[in-house]
């Protein structure tokens, strides 16, 4: 209901207009309307925060491999990688999609710290493949750590931590995880590099991801690590269904 002021103003409302005084200019304008959502802008809504969820569970799984030190828009960012994934399956109904249930090597070369890309400090190729046995090979061709790592500077040493982790995202339910840490030093020549991880079970999503952990000798406490928020590259090499 509108009514008029002492000073001549109207203030309120008479049906879908609305009196407004700002400043001591009296502002006419329609009233707004609630906004209606369709059950489709719903259901996306609705998968996104899911979608976000997931992505805790992932983090959560990664929280001893990752310690902390990725950029600060890791979740956000792995929520929208997810997403992706979720939008891409057109086989399942909406609200019905899950990463069980989707095409999840849309998160293959997922860097979770965008201070330092692991591609740029390493540069030979993680190839991961299925066995015979149903296993997961993860395979690296032989390389002069010299010329394929990015040593920052006054560093000399480095371990590449590969580490497999599946979850089947019930909170409930334990990870599945192993690892093999591969020491380094700048001036090594590496041979060939296999590591075989047993296959989870169905249900499960399965990672392999890798990282730098950059150190100097100390004679000690045995090494100094280097490894900082700003520098500390890790990346998701395959993710995979089972």
């Amino acid at each position: 209901m509108a009514q008029l002021k002492a000073n001549n103003k109207i203030s309120g409302a008479i049906g879908n207009v609305v009196f407004r005084t700002v400043n001591g200019k009296q502002i006419i304008q329609s009233k707004s309307r609630p906004i209606q959502q369709s059950d489709a802008t719903k259901i996306s809504g609705s998968e996104f925060r899911q979608c976000s969820q997931w992505a805790k569970i992932l983090l959560n799984g990664y929280f001893s491999f990752l310690a902390g030190m990725t950029d600060s828009y890791i979740h956000g960012r792995l929520t929208a990688a997810i997403y992706k994934a979720i939008l891409h399956n057109t086989t399942v109904p909406k609200g019905e999609r899950t990463p069980q249930n989707s095409d999840m090597s849309y998160l293959n070369g997922f860097e979770m710290n965008t201070n330092s890309l692991f591609t740029s400090y390493f540069l030979p190729e993680i190839t991961v493949t299925p066995t015979a046995e149903n296993q997961i090979r993860v395979s690296i061709a032989p390389f002069e750590a010299k010329s394929a790592i990015t040593f920052p500077p006054e560093t000399t040493h480095v371990d590449l931590l590969l580490y497999a982790m599946a979850t089947n995202f019930d909170t409930n339910a334990q990870i599945i995880q192993s690892h093999l840490l591969l020491p380094i030093t700048k001036n090594q020549s590496l041979p060939e590099t296999e590591w075989i991880v047993p296959a989870p079970p169905l249900g499960y999503l399965s990672t392999i991801n890798a990282k730098l952990l950059f150190y100097q000798p100390n004679a000690l406490t045995g090494r100094t690590d280097i490894n900082t928020k700003q520098l500390s590259p890790a990346i998701i090499v395959s993710a995979k269904n089972e």
